[in-house]
């Protein structure tokens, strides 16, 4: 885990923008509102009034689902006490303006950055169990690493989809954990029990997903034939039963609004569609957001997934199939959600495939060698430029209101071949697009401590009107993060890298 960590920290270094916190604190205006006020709702003990929330979608609670706010409010609750200890006024009452340096919003950044690390490493123990060290740590950086995914946790970390991939890769590792001749217990399907009922929570279209992983945990160990696991099940039911009625039924029957359906009228419509081949073409080649340029690895992953023999393969290909409800929802949504890449997809789909995928490059390496790596390297440039050139300036790096099938949305048609197309013409901006995070911040700070910033350009100082130790502080403990809970993780599981390979 130590390359994957390593890794981690420098996509923060690159991604994470110091600017942006100190101006917004790293929060997007509308959905990320919806899912904060459901973390401090749970974190200042509201829940489940929303009456001192600040949310701008829905009527009597936040428009957007509740899981990413369960998940994130311990987080939230640890670094509120700051903010009450400063005195601040968002414990009495949240606003667009208290929240927006407050050390509550923090902990909400904290919780996205410590549950993708997580994910990474669940991913990376299933995968040692069955392959290579080396090739599991390939397979994690080249799926979940460099085809956007960060981006969610650097740029955008209130939102959901952090916490989507991290239960997924939750279920890959149980569905991969070793019982030999015995049966799972109490604590294994209590696990299985909480996670499957926040998969919903957190994203209300996975709800096909969580249904797959119970049948394919039930088939898996027999659960039918097997009838002293009745109280282990029942455990997990319970814990399932207890999670959706808090934090779903209860909100719903109190604060009757239904207004989330909506996001499934897309989905609903009927696949004979004349565009539906056209927009499945879009989504695997286009040039806007096409897998094939912004995501490669999953189509290399499903590839493997069918062709590499590994154990639990057919209940992997079971997981996948749920997937195409995901798929069927970017095909018919005629736009990848308003932000960076295919959000509604990838996020599900990549952790079931960091295992087949460390399979494929394990044969075709042996096979191929040095050419096979140089390939995978060719390949991983197309969604890492991808990625880092992401809002690298206001025109054609960015998003903008663009015309879409179903009317008018954030997107932009040509966002892959402007990236190539910046690096080859304007290789200045390019390199300057890429490196506004941490390299910009750090001239900055250094030049601060030197008493030089009479030197720095005016748009640098436009950024940086001013110096906060708070973001300074803020920022280090993000890049020391990957790090310590690496340390945390050796401590608690005895070292599990040196038993699984050193190439971790």
């Amino acid at each position: 885990m130590k390359y994957i960590s390593t890794a981690i920290l420098i996509a923060a270094f690159f991604l994470l923008r110091p600017y942006q916190m100190q101006k917004l604190g790293l929060m997007y205006k509308g959905d990320d509102h919806s899912y904060f006020a459901h973390a401090t709702a749970i974190a200042y003990g509201q829940f489940p009034s929303y009456e001192k929330e600040y949310y701008l979608h829905g009527e009597g609670r936040p428009l957007h689902s509740i899981g990413s706010g369960i998940m994130a409010a311990p987080f939230v609750f640890v670094f509120s006490m700051i903010d009450r200890i400063e005195g601040s006024s968002i414990v009495e009452q949240r606003t667009a303006d208290n929240i927006r340096h407050s050390w509550s919003l923090f902990g909400f950044v904290v919780a996205s950055c410590t549950y993708f690390w997580l994910g990474c490493w669940l991913l990376y123990l299933s995968g040692v169990r069955i392959f290579p060290a080396r090739y599991v740590v390939a397979a994690v950086i080249l799926l979940v690493i460099v085809q956007g995914i960060p981006l969610y946790v650097f740029r955008r970390p209130v939102f959901a989809h952090i916490y989507e991939f991290f239960l997924q890769s939750a279920m890959v590792f149980l569905l991969y954990k070793p019982y030999e001749n015995r049966s799972p217990g109490l604590r294994y399907w209590a696990a299985v029990g909480f996670t499957l009922a926040l998969m919903p929570l957190v994203r209300y279209n996975n709800a096909a997903a969580m249904l797959a992983w119970w049948i394919i945990l039930l088939v898996r160990h027999r659960v039918l034939r097997n009838w002293r696991q009745n109280r282990a099940i029942l455990t997990a039911l319970g814990a399932f039963a207890v999670l959706v009625g808090i934090f779903f039924i209860v909100p719903v029957v109190m604060h009757v609004d239904s207004g989330y359906l909506t996001k499934f009228r897309y989905f609903l419509r009927p696949w004979w569609l004349p565009e539906y081949p056209q927009r499945v073409l879009n989504v695997l080649f286009g040039i806007s957001w096409g897998l094939i340029w912004s995501a490669p690895f999953i189509l290399a992953g499903t590839w493997a997934a069918f062709t590499v023999r590994s154990p639990q393969r057919k209940y992997l290909w079971a997981a996948m199939a749920a997937m195409l409800v995901n798929f069927h929802i970017i095909v018919t949504y005629a736009a990848q959600g308003g932000y960076y890449g295919y959000r509604y997809f990838i996020f599900s789909m990549i952790p079931l495939l960091v295992v087949p995928l460390a399979g494929g490059l394990e044969a075709l390496d042996q096979r191929f060698r040095w050419r096979f790596r140089a390939a995978v390297i060719l390949t991983a440039l197309f969604p890492l430029f991808s990625m880092l050139c992401f809002e690298g300036n206001d025109t054609t790096l960015t998003q903008h209101i663009v015309k879409i099938s179903r009317g008018y949305g954030y997107s932009n048609h040509t966002y892959q071949w402007e990236v190539w197309k910046l690096l080859f013409t304007q290789p200045v901006e390019w390199g300057i697009a890429v490196f506004k995070g941490g390299l910009l911040y750090w001239i900055y700070a250094s030049a601060h401590q030197a008493g030089a910033e009479r030197f720095l350009p005016a748009v640098v100082l436009q950024k940086y009107p001013d110096f906060r130790v708070d973001i300074l502080l803020k920022v280090l403990i993000i890049y020391t993060l990957p790090f310590l809970l690496l340390y945390i993780s050796n401590k608690v599981t005895g070292k599990t890298d040196r038993r699984a390979g050193r190439a971790a």
